[in-house]
């Protein structure tokens, strides 16, 4: 099924297209519930449709709890002193060996997440301040985006870059790629999206997708869609194959972040409101909304770590949360310091965190 036969069924979302009710013969489910059956509790060691006894180890719901909160990340393993001024991008590599991070500084380090050594520093090619950065899954290959617009592709090995993608005007604030890492994505300020293909030699956007002129704060991709979150307060998914753009407002606040759990049902919009909102795909129905942090002036990215049963953000209050999906009760808060902690990236494996912000340090949790 196309993003458009998915999205279009629900008053939720507004599109060209026509909408299908609910079937009468069966009674929908009420977001809890959806919530509940769509999130996945592998790697948790229990069932929540088991009988009490059977849930963890231990037996009953206490125990249930005490073995999730056991596996969250509390103990400040080490601190960086990794750059000068914001960090402001920062990615585990697939195998949670090594940590590339970014900031005002327009420096690209790489790090050992075993001890914290630096591995390596590239050279400074940008003329402003790095606001992203994508790996690859062979950590051959990683991209970079600037304030003044560029986009940069960097061959690791070599330690430099290697091709300029051109289109941009303005602040990239997000960068995005397919699966197969062969399309690449990017929001920016002027309230245009960008699309390259990388597989190609062209360094010229094969297609620019621009709507209004609110910054685009946050961009993600996934067959055959491209989401975007806007400074207007809007999700946005645009239907490529079939040329149909799907609309959901948030109202007056300014949507800073986008993510897709790794189920692909639910977004997790991060709104300047001081809100977390869990949006159902299919229908645009809000499941769960997470409060507790602060986030007024940042596009913080947020998403859902590991196996979807918890929610992480950065805040600007000097903390990173983490919330219990179902619950929407705060699980953990780590002080990272005084000031705003801009980024925070979880371990593809482990329950291990890394955070960074407004200080220059990046904090590594276990």
């Amino acid at each position: 099924a196309t993003a458009a036969t998915l999205l279009s069924s629900s008053p939720s979302y507004s599109s060209s297209s026509s909408r299908k009710p609910f079937s009468k013969k069966k009674r929908p489910l009420d977001p809890l519930e959806r919530l509940q059956h769509s999130t996945k509790y592998r790697g948790l060691g229990f069932d929540p449709n088991a009988p009490p006894d059977l849930r963890a180890p231990g037996g009953g719901v206490d125990a249930e709890r005490k073995f999730k909160r056991n596996k969250l990340p509390r103990q400040l393993k080490y601190t960086l002193r990794a750059h000068q001024g914001h960090v402001l991008a920062m990615v585990f590599d697939i195998s949670g060996e090594y940590l590339l991070s970014a900031g005002e500084d327009r420096m690209v380090r790489l790090w050992s997440v075993q001890d914290g050594t630096l591995v390596k520093k590239f050279p400074i090619v940008h003329n402003s301040a790095i606001t992203d950065i994508l790996l690859s899954r062979d950590r051959k290959t990683f991209i970079t985006s600037d304030r003044d617009g560029r986009v940069l592709m960097w061959k690791t090995l070599k330690g430099s870059s290697v091709r300029t993608l051109y289109g941009p005007n303005s602040q990239v604030t997000s960068l995005a790629w397919s699966e197969d890492e062969s399309i690449l994505v990017c929001g920016t300020v002027e309230g245009c999206t960008y699309i390259w293909d990388l597989s190609s030699k062209s360094h010229s956007p094969i297609q620019v997708l621009s709507h209004n002129s609110y910054a685009v704060s946050s961009v993600l991709v996934n067959e055959p869609f491209i989401g975007t979150a806007s400074a207007d307060g809007t999700l946005r998914i645009f239907d490529v194959q079939n040329a149909r753009v799907l609309e959901r407002s948030f109202g007056r606040t300014s949507i800073g972040s986008l993510s897709l759990s790794k189920d692909r049902r639910m977004f997790l919009v991060g709104c300047l409101d001081h809100t977390l909102r869990l949006i159902d795909r299919k229908t645009g129905e809000e499941l769960m909304c997470y409060r507790g942090h602060q986030n007024q002036g940042f596009y913080l990215k947020s998403h859902l770590p590991w196996d979807n049963s918890l929610v992480l953000s950065p805040s600007e209050d000097g903390r990173a949360y983490l919330w219990n999906l179902v619950e929407g009760t705060i699980a953990a808060s780590l002080k990272h310091g005084d000031k705003p902690v801009l980024c925070a990236a979880s371990h593809p494996k482990n329950r291990v965190l890394a955070t960074a912000g407004a200080d220059g340090t990046i904090k590594l949790w276990e």
